[in-house]
Order: structure tokens, then sequence, then C-alpha cells
């Protein structure tokens, strides 16, 4: 026994104590994981599939210690400056063990929407899961020697020192989680600062038990070949459950914690075809052989071919119902040569604008444009996020209908897809954009066709300037209209940044309260008056009885109604029930109840001004279909919302329809469904359980996407 441990307790003995921290490990990262659930639910199956993919990454973890360990031991006895050795073992632990805590945390921080308070918090996850390894490695250490370290560790001093910060930051987190109660939601900063806790005493504990326990004895050292097998048995144990059961594996794959990361980075590292699913751990891919199959495939209608993995072909008459064959109501001749003015108000939902009956007078200066002008009360935008939004509306395609180049992590319009832009600037107008920086930084491909394109305050100075730029807008978009020749039209585009988020108070400006709330509707009459000066300008140098004007969201924002903050999370009607205002020139006014959307915007201006571009296909309707006199609108119209969320991990694929009284939104990366009836239920807060009118409507909407080329991120 003396040789033994003159030589440390081998290989055996690295194992069993790799297992066993492992182990240790996953018993918070498994109370994080059921915690953090999305919707707060889980079955049975999804629990314990989501238990079994936490063991298969911990003990994976537990052998990567293995080979660190063991040269950390060498290290040790060959160097005997305890700092040597120190280094060593805290990292062969540390590292695996941050791996795990660290993705606890992150799935934590996930859930948090205020930017500031998620800074703070990830600096204090960075001290506690750095401080919870720097005490594992002292236990590893100890049971190394089976005594604690001497020398320059002085443990116990050291030990109560990080024990004193590890408090200090959970309260931290408490009080901070306790201001920010409504921006945590269902208290999960109390769920991981008690996980932690949990951590914690397991991990005093083991120490305590371990340190005074002698090396593996020989007899007991063949089972530890179990725990090398262990691997092994988890993952075999996963892939079982997560293809017997692809409920199971859907809603591990909905979560927002540590399994569902480690399910799809193991759907990725089988997936042979590299077309971004796999045949393994239910990723669904019916033929991991053909890159051109699999379940986010666009399957093309009529070939015989079920490139989605669906079970069935596309069906070439439904999909075929997408394309409007005659999108206009006139013709060219009636037409007439105007301006155009489109001003996007970022983040406005349509039940915060006072014109659409809101109790706070939010939109004063709106609300008198609204009164003469063309108001669409059930506006529903093509997404819940700026990026996919403003190429549709300029386009008057669907997202899955616009020609995507990829460049690097961001998709941008095709050159080959013609925007309204490049239509007006050929047929003779000044087109200019006034915009703020994240157009200018994340979508450059929607430039073309400007003749000036214009952040007034400055490219990289939106942290300065981004949260009042409304007037930078409104005067650098007057002095562009006063620079256009007299006999030349212009095209101006206006995108005030309110009243997205951060939420700040203006000086001089309505408040409504201090409530996340309040201040977003704060924001919204900060960006109604800008936006009423650039309007009562038009007016005031008679260009408005010249100048077709939309005034429109591009995207609602969200509360907290279906459990998230913000937007481009979800498609619920908080984010994509918005305003579109529109002033025609000489048109009488009206109220419209039918249902639009922005698709409909590029050929209801090309429709009244009397252009009819060669090389652009619309989606989307005039709507002089529906606010003309005597007009009569399009019958049985389905209107679509898309959403690529790529702040959850893995990017994830959500589409909605409307069609009659009901809505079906479905989560294409896991192929979850919710359906909604919303005549009766229009803030969709109570789902259906109605198989016929969900196949229905799901059958329309795999349609639909099979038309289009916006594919999943591979």
């Amino acid at each position: 026994m003396r040789e033994e441990s003159d030589r440390g307790p081998g290989v055996g003995g690295w194992l069993a104590r790799s297992g066993v921290l492992a182990l240790a490990a996953l018993v918070p990262a498994a109370a994080v994981e059921l915690a953090l659930w999305s919707g707060g639910e889980v079955t049975a199956p999804g629990g314990l599939l989501a238990v079994t993919i936490l063991g298969a990454a911990a003990s994976l973890a537990g052998l990567v210690q293995v080979p660190l360990l063991a040269g950390a031991v060498r290290a040790a006895r060959a160097c005997t400056p305890a700092g040597i050795a120190g280094l060593a073992v805290t990292l062969g632990v540390a590292v695996p063990l941050v791996a795990i805590l660290g993705t606890a945390w992150s799935g934590a921080l996930a859930r948090v929407t205020v930017s500031s308070v998620r800074s703070w918090l990830s600096a204090a996850g960075l001290v506690v899961v750095a401080g919870a390894a720097v005490k594992a490695a002292w236990g590893v250490r100890a049971v190394v020697d089976r005594r604690w370290p001497a020398s320059s560790w002085t443990p116990r001093r050291a030990w109560t020192l990080v024990a004193l910060l590890d408090a200090g930051v959970l309260a931290f987190v408490v009080v901070l989680g306790a201001s920010f109660r409504a921006s945590l939601p269902s208290a999960m900063w109390l769920v991981t600062a008690a996980a932690f806790v949990v951590f914690e005493a397991l991990a005093v504990t083991l120490v305590a038990v371990l340190a005074r326990r002698p090396p593996v004895p020989a007899r007991t050292r063949p089972l530890v070949a179990v725990w090398v097998v262990l691997p092994v048995l988890f993952l075999a144990a996963a892939h079982a459950g997560a293809s017997g059961s692809l409920e199971a594996a859907r809603e591990v794959l909905g979560g927002r914690a540590v399994s569902s990361r480690v399910l799809w980075i193991l759907q990725r590292a089988t997936d042979r075809d590299g077309d971004g699913s796999s045949g393994w751990f239910g990723g669904r891919d019916c033929d991991d052989s053909d890159p051109s199959v699999h379940p986010q495939a666009l399957d093309a209608p009529g070939n015989g071919l079920d490139e989605d993995c669906d079970g069935e072909d596309a069906d070439t008459a439904m999909a075929d119902r997408f394309e409007v064959p005659s999108p206009f109501a006139l013709s060219p001749a009636a037409g007439q040569r105007l301006n155009v003015v489109v001003i996007c108000m970022d983040a406005v939902r349509a039940d915060h604008v006072s014109f659409a009956g809101y109790s706070r007078k939010t939109t004063p200066h709106l609300d008198r444009l609204a009164r003469r002008s063309w108001y669409f009360e059930q506006a529903v935008a093509p997404s819940a996020t700026t990026r996919e939004t403003i190429p549709a509306l300029f386009t008057g395609r669907y997202p899955s209908g616009i020609s995507w180049d990829r460049s690097g992590t961001i998709w941008q319009v095709g050159a080959d897809q013609r925007l309204l832009t490049e239509v007006l600037k050929a047929a003779g107008y000044r087109t200019i954009a006034v915009v703020d920086e994240w157009l200018d930084r994340f979508l450059p491909s929607f430039k073309r066709g400007f003749d000036s394109f214009e952040v007034p305050y400055g490219s990289g100075q939106w942290m300065k300037f981004g949260q009042v730029a409304a007037p930078y807008i409104t005067y650098a978009a007057i002095r562009e209209i006063e620079k256009t020749p007299p006999s030349r039209p212009f095209f101006l585009y206006a995108q005030f940044e309110a009243a997205h988020h951060p939420y700040v108070a203006h000086e001089g400006f309505p408040t409504f309260g201090t409530r996340e709330i309040d201040l977003y509707d704060g924001e919204i009459a900060y960006a109604d008056h800008y936006v009423g000066i650039l309007i009562d300008y038009l007016e005031t140098t008679k260009r408005l009885d010249r100048t077709l004007v939309v005034v429109f969201a591009d995207h609602g924002e969200e509360f907290g109604e279906h459990g998230a903050r913000q937007h481009s999370h979800a498609l619920h009607a908080e984010s994509v029930h918005v305003p579109i205002v529109v002033h025609v020139p000489g048109s009488r006014p009206a109220r419209v109840r039918e249902r639009v959307s922005h698709v409909d915007v590029a050929p209801t201006i090309l429709d009244v001004l009397g252009l009819r571009p060669e090389g652009m296909a619309f989606q989307g309707y005039s709507l002089l279909h529906y606010a003309q006199p005597g007009a009569v609108a399009p019958k049985g119209r389905e209107l679509f919302s898309e959403l690529m969320v790529i702040d959850q991990g893995p990017p994830r694929f959500r589409k909605a329809i409307v069609s009659g009284d009901y809505k079906l939104l479905w989560d294409m990366s896991d192929d979850t469904t919710l359906l909604y009836d919303v005549r009766r239920d229009p803030t969709e807060t109570r789902p259906l359980d109605d198989e016929g009118a969900r196949t229905r409507l799901l059958a329309k909407l795999r349609a639909f996407v099979a038309r289009g080329t916006h594919r999943p991120m591979q």
C-alpha cells in the first residue's frame, strides 16, 4: 500500500474519482435543466431523456479529466513546487467542470432580457463557476495526497475566502433578481442560485469523504471498468430514447438549458451527410446519406420525393396557391407620379397606439394622419424581427419566398432578388434612406437601389446616440428632401429606432410610469412626436398632397405574455400584430378590418404609381383591393409569418399561418405546433386541441415553406 500511495491511486482510481465528480456536477445541472424547461413543464419521457443526455455529457466530461489529471499527478510527483502541481490539477478538474456549470448558467441567462442585467449576471456567473471549479480542484488534490495540501496552498483560509466570495455573489444575484423580477420570468435566478448551493454542498461533502479514503483496493478495481463503459451506455440510452420517442426529443430540443444543447451537439456530430440533421438521437433525417433530404429541406411538390421526411410529397396544387398571379387593382394608366415616404417605427405593437383604441395617448400625431388615411386594423407582420420583415416589405414576398445569400452568419437579400428601390430608381426617382445603425451593419444588401443611404448620427455611435436618434432621423430626412430637385420625385425610407429596447425616459415627453411597459409607451410617444414633425413638414411645404405615405411597425414587442421579453423569439399576436397606415392623396379615409401583410406594401406603391416592373413576382396584393371604394378583397387568403431565432442556442425556425378563424404556429426545429382560435382568443392564450384543423393548416404551412428559398442555416 505504501508503494501504491507513492505512485498515486493509478488510472483506475482516477477513473473512479472522475466519475464521482462528474456525477456531482450532474445533480445541479439536472436541477437547472428541469427548472429552466421551456414553458415550465416536462413530461416523464422528456425528463428521463434529458437526464440521460446530461448523464452522457457528465460521463464524457469525467473521462476527459482522466488524461489531464494523470498528467497533473506526474507533474506533481516530478516537480516539487506546489504551484506547478496546483495549476495542473486545477486545470485538469476545472476545464470540464466549468463547461458543465457554465452551460447551466448560460441556460439561466437565456431567460434574462435586459442587456444590462444579463451583463452583470454573466460576470457573477463567471466568478461563481470559477470558484466552484477551484474548490473542486482543491478537493482532487486532497484526494491525490490523501491529505490537505501543504505549504502555500493554505486550503482552509483560501477555501474560506472563496466561500465568502461565493456567498457575496449569490447575495448579489438574489438582490439583483429581486430588483428585476419582471425581466426574470419564473424566478429562474433563484433556481440557479439554489442549484449552485446544492453543488457546493455536494463538492464539500465529497472532498471531505474522499480525502480520508485510501486508494482503490486491487480487488475492487474491476468495478472501475463500469465507469469506462458508462458513457457508452448513456449515449446508447440517449439514442434509443430520442429515436424511440420523437416527442421526448422535441421536448428536449425545445428547452433552453444543458440537455437541449448537448442533444443538438450529438445530432450534429452524427450528421453523416452534413445537411444539419441526423438519423441518430432523434434527428429525424430519413436519409442521412443524401444532403438534400432532411426534416427542414424544401420539399419540391409533385416530384414523387419526400425531401422533408414528413412521409409524403408536397402537394403541387396547394403550393401553387402562394404565388399571386395579379396583385394590382388598377390599370397602369391610372397611376400617379407621386412622391413616396415610407416610415418604420421599430417594435410598435398595434394594441399600444392610440388610434387603434389604446387608452394612453401614445400617438397623437399619427392619430391625425390615421383619421384621413387608410388604417389596417389586422396587419400581420411577416416576421418578428427587422432582418426578415424589411426585406419582405421591399420585395413583396415572405422570407421563404425571397432569394437569400449567406454572408458569414448573416443572411442577405440575394443579388438576383429585385428590390422596390431598384424599380423606383430605374423609374427616375431619387431614392433616400435615413436609418439607424442596425440596417447599415447587419443588412447591407438592403442598401441596393438607394441614391443616398445615411445613418445620421454616424456608424459606430449607437451606444451614444441610438436611444435619442429620432431627431437625427427626422431632420436628416427633411434635409435630403430639400436637396431633391422639385422636378424629380423622391422615395424616402426613414427608420425610427424607438420604441426598440432598451426603453428610456425622454425629458420633455410624456411619461406613463417607471415599469418596463410604461417606458415602452413613452418610447412610442417619443417616436410619434418626430414622425409628426416629418408629416407636418410635408404638409406645410404642400408636399403631402403629392406624396404617398406609409407608416408601419416592422414587428411588435413581448412583455411576458408567452414567457419572453422584447422580440425575435416567437410569432404570437404581441410580436406580429402591428399598425399600418397608408395615406394616398385624394383617397377617402377607411378603417380596414381584413387581414393584410407587409408583403402588400410594395405592390401597393407600384399600383398607385402605375409601375409594372419585370422581374418581380409578388406574394402580396395591392392594398387598393381592400381600401378603395367598391374594391373586392381577395377571398380565403392565408397570411404567413416566419422567424429564424438565433439567440437561443442552435438556430430555430418558426412559422405561422393565419387562415379564417385559426392560427397555427409551427416550430420546425422540434416539429411542435400550437393552434388558436384567433376570433375568440385574439391574444392567443388558450391553445386548441383540434386535430383536424391542425392537420389542415400544417399541410398548408408545409406546402408554403416548400416553395421558399430561405433555408435553415447549416
